[in-house]
């Protein structure tokens, strides 16, 4: 099936010449269970104003990557996040890492 980048569809394999549109899979919430209160949202803050689009310039962590701003500050994510790989407890010097990161947004 050969597509058409211009508006996402398909041509039919039958070969008539329609056009199928393709589906598009869903991405799943996933939630953290495991939140450390040093860095999770707090009730006077706005996450859009301190946190948005953060998680590119975050520090390296142990997953190989920088760590999901949305994860570890609202606790909700989704499973098709760019930095999905650090989706887990932060532990050891990670979480001292990630808890200077945050101080360092918010201005402490």
């Amino acid at each position: 099936m050969s597509t058409n980048s211009k508006n996402d569809a398909a041509i039919d394999p039958n070969g008539n010449g329609k056009k199928q549109k393709q589906e598009k899979v869903q991405a799943k919430q996933v939630r953290n269970n495991n939140m450390l209160n040093e860095v999770k949202l707090r009730d006077n803050e706005v996450w859009n104003t301190i946190f948005s689009g953060k998680s590119k310039d975050g520090p390296m962590l142990s997953f190989g990557c920088q760590g999901c701003i949305k994860w570890f500050t609202r606790g909700i994510c989704y499973n098709d996040c760019f930095f999905r790989a650090s989706h887990k407890q932060l532990i050891g010097t990670d979480t001292n890492l990630y808890c200077g990161y945050v101080k360092k947004l918010r201005g402490e």
